[in-house]
């Protein structure tokens, strides 16, 4: 069999020590290696092997010597030994070499096992070395690894979580969110990432589910609440009536509480709906006494509007004791019989029918004078005194004449006041252009005050200062010379620039 050597580079890269070190360890003989002819070492195959297993050894040191020369003693000679008084024979000769022989040998075993115990204690310290690193790489990637596993873990829960999130309606309050938020915390903390994303899917929609549902339950009874209160049968003045639809939609939420629990969403329906068909009804009726109120000038003609308040409160008594739900023949048969003294008296002041009735033309004929609804009152309260001042039988001419000069003098006054605001306006509109255009006429020259600085003014601090000095006087100057152009709008770009020195010169 052909035996195979090792180079010393070799050697160290299959030991994973340095090539220094692989020499140390020949020339020491800890290795034991052959010579090249050229004086290079060769290692052995198997005893590179043997060192694979158990561990390179560390190069042995010499003793210490102080620097003061070891003297070798030379071993004795075989010839000529001293004890002997004449030249040994051939078997004395044999038996003190093989003497020599033995003792060599037993110094050389001392010697190996010496050697072998160090090796032992070396590669035992190497060992426990590598064995600890090998601990802490072990324990570091463990490390690693589970807070891969952690990040892994933490990065599917939330998104299974932004998932669940992803699944509550848009309409929903944020408190739904926070529910819902918990609930998957809740399934995902029974789940894994090893389990399957359909399992997981099922679960945490199972968990969006149960979390929406009484937010859902809350939100199909408000849905019937609100549905029986805007339904076609709710007349439109009661539907944008404050009032009224509060009361609707008190009445039906009263009478949703007021159901079994587990009652279904049908039977909330119904019970709203009959809740706001009462409330409906109450309303029409009021409607019907209100309007009937509302109408009693109609049936009191040529009464007067204390008359005619004094006429709607007794109707107004009258229909309070009627039931909600009388029909309006027994409406209207309550009303006549409340306002049947007011009518006696009515007639029994036939000489007011007159004034009452121009009265009642006044309001029109200010609307034909296009006057605003305050100026109206006005007059209309002005005619009325002026009426009352003028004695019983005053002709219908002068009465006319009392509204038109009434109705007159508060058009002219209102007219007067129209006037004053566009002019008002007006002036209001050329000041802001007379300011817009300073300004527009300021922004074009404020710049000069750079290009003075520069030419009349130097500066410690060189062109950063004079920016500076620039930058600080641009809006002092720009509004004095605003306030100037305001006063001389048709000043020249000479005029301008000179005035902008001015201003300069004295802010510095």
């Amino acid at each position: 069999m052909e035996h195979l050597f090792y180079s010393t580079g070799q050697a160290a890269r299959e030991l994973g020590i340095t090539q220094a070190r692989v020499r140390d360890l020949c020339r020491s003989g800890a290795i034991q290696a052959e010579m090249t002819d050229g004086g290079q070492f060769r290692i052995p195959r198997e005893v590179l092997d043997k060192l694979k297993r158990e561990g390179a050894p560390t190069p042995p040191r010499p003793m210490p010597t102080g620097g003061q020369t070891v003297t070798v003693i030379p071993a004795p000679s075989r010839r000529g030994h001293p004890a002997l008084l004449a030249e040994p024979s051939e078997d004395v000769i044999d038996s003190a070499e093989e003497v020599v022989c033995m003792e060599n040998e037993l110094k050389s075993l001392g010697l190996r096992r010496q050697k072998e115990e160090q090796l032992d204690w070396f590669r035992e310290r190497e060992n426990r070395d590598a064995e600890r690193a090998t601990k802490r790489r072990e324990a570091e990637q463990r490390r690693q690894e589970e807070l891969a596993e952690e990040r892994r873990h933490q990065n599917w829960k939330t998104e299974w979580l932004q998932y669940g999130l992803n699944q509550v309606p848009y309409e929903a309050p944020q408190s739904v969110q926070l529910d819902v938020h918990e609930a998957v915390v809740q399934a995902l903390d029974r789940l894994a990432p090893s389990h399957p994303a359909s399992v997981v899917q099922q679960l945490v929609g199972a968990a969006v589910d149960r979390a929406l549902t009484p937010w859902r339950a809350a939100k199909q009874i408000a849905d019937a609440i609100k549905d029986a209160c805007e339904s076609w049968d709710v007349p439109w003045d009661m539907r944008h009536d404050s009032t009224w639809n509060a009361r609707m939609y008190q009445a039906a939420g009263a009478a949703v509480g007021r159901l079994r629990n587990g009652a279904t969403l049908n039977e909330a329906k119904v019970a709203a709906s009959e809740a706001v068909a009462a409330v409906v009804q109450a309303f029409e009726h009021g409607s019907a006494c209100a309007e009937m109120v509302k109408n009693v000038w109609m049936k009191v003609s040529g009464g007067t509007s204390e008359e005619w308040e004094q006429g709607k409160d007794a109707v107004r008594a009258a229909l309070a004791q009627l039931p909600i739900g009388a029909s309006k023949r027994e409406i209207e048969k309550a009303r006549d019989s409340a306002l049947e003294p007011i009518r006696n008296t009515v007639a029994a002041r036939q000489d007011r029918e007159m004034r009452d009735g121009m009265l009642q033309w006044v309001e029109l004929r200010c609307t034909i004078r296009r006057l605003s609804h305050e100026a109206q009152q006005r007059a209309l309260t002005e005619i009325r005194e002026a009426f009352n001042q003028l004695p019983i039988g005053t002709a219908k001419a002068t009465l006319d004449r009392t509204i038109d000069v009434a109705i007159d003098r508060h058009y002219g006054i209102q007219e007067q006041h129209e006037r004053e605001k566009r002019e008002a306006a007006r002036r209001e509109a050329e000041q802001q252009q007379k300011r817009r255009d300073a300004e527009f006429k300021a922004n074009q020259h404020i710049g000069h005050i750079q290009k003075y600085l520069e030419k009349e003014y130097e500066f410690d601090g060189g062109s950063a200062e004079l920016r500076r000095e620039a930058e600080r006087l641009r809006e002092p100057v720009r509004e004095g010379l605003i306030a100037e152009l305001l006063k001389a709008p048709n000043m020249e770009a000479s005029q301008i620039r000179e005035f902008i020195e001015e201003l300069a010169d004295e802010h510095l």
